[in-house]
């Protein structure tokens, strides 16, 4: 298999390198660390309104990505008003 993000060529079922993980862990941190996160998640909070998407609870409110694309410049259809429980239940936790 071939890491979906660089190219490199993978050993058994991974579809992302450990360069990847690495970059992206640093990015995505700081990135949600910042003031034009918070103008972001404003904005859609703003549009989509102040509950879940999934079940409509409006307490312990979290924002999801529906793809890292474009990480640090998202399009608010990249993203996803969830409670705490449906994000964690989204990423299988």
């Amino acid at each position: 298999m071939i890491c979906k993000y660089c190219g490199d060529k993978l050993k058994g079922a991974k579809k992302q390198c450990k360069k990847w993980d690495k970059w992206f862990h640093h990015n995505h941190l700081t990135h949600l660390g910042s003031d034009k996160w918070q103008g972001i998640k404003d904005l859609l909070f703003k549009e989509r309104g102040k509950k879940c998407e999934k079940c409509g609870w409006a307490f312990d409110l979290e924002v999801h990505h529906l793809n890292y694309c474009r990480l640090g410049d998202e399009r608010l259809s990249d993203l996803m008003v969830l409670c705490d429980e449906c994000h964690g239940k989204t990423h299988g936790r």
